[in-house]
């Protein structure tokens, strides 16, 4: 997640009332998943190339 979208996701959150802490928590959870998501993308990749 790039800063920009990290900025616009902190300030939804507060606009919501969520409080810092649970803005972060949450924040920390999407930067996971889209890590594992970006982490399965890349293996998916390694094995269509191995396969050629």
């Amino acid at each position: 997640m790039d800063q920009h979208n990290r900025e616009n996701l902190n300030a939804l959150f507060i606009n919501e009332g969520m409080t810092q802490q649970n803005r972060l928590i949450k924040l920390n959870k999407i930067a996971i998943q889209q890590m594992i998501i970006l982490q399965e993308a890349e293996n998916r990749k390694n094995i269509l190339t191995e396969k050629d």
